[in-house]
C-alpha cells in the first residue's frame, strides 16, 4: 500500500531501519541485504534520508554507518505508519466510531418544530 505513496525502495529502506528492534546501526551492505534493495537505490534513499535528518551517517574505517535519529520528529509518525500499512500494528481508532450520537430528550420535552 505504501508503494503507491512513496517509491518501493524508500518504504523496504525504512522498514529495515525504523522496524528493526532497539537502536541499530547499519553499513550500507547490511541494509541493501536487509531491505533486498540494490545497493545504488539504498545509496540514494540514504542519502536522501541523511539530507532529512532521520539517519545520521558515521564513518568507521572503510565502512559508513547509518543510525536512525530517534529524536527527530518524523521517525515516529513513520513507524506508525509502516507498522499500520504493513500489518504489524492494529490501526488508530476510527474517530468517527468514537463519537457518540446525541442521547434522546427526555419524554416529554421533545421539539415540535419541523425544519
Amino acid at each position: 500500500m505504501l508503494d503507491r505513496l512513496m517509491p518501493r525502495s524508500r518504504v523496504r529502506v525504512l522498514e529495515a531501519l525504523l522496524l528493526d528492534p532497539g537502536p541499530h546501526s547499519f553499513y550500507l551492505r547490511e541494509l541493501a541485504r536487509a531491505s533486498s534493495v540494490a545497493l545504488q537505490a539504498v545509496q540514494r534513499e540514504l542519502a536522501t534520508l541523511a539530507d532529512l535528518g532521520v539517519v545520521s551517517r558515521a564513518p568507521r574505517g572503510r565502512e559508513v554507518y547509518f543510525l536512525v535519529q530517534d529524536a527527530h520528529p518524523l521517525v515516529r509518525p513513520l513507524r506508525t505508519l509502516l507498522r499500520v500499512a504493513g500489518g504489524t500494528a492494529p490501526p488508530p481508532p476510527d474517530r468517527e466510531a468514537a463519537i457518540e450520537p446525541p442521547a434522546p430528550p427526555p419524554p416529554g420535552t421533545e421539539s415540535w418544530r419541523v425544519w
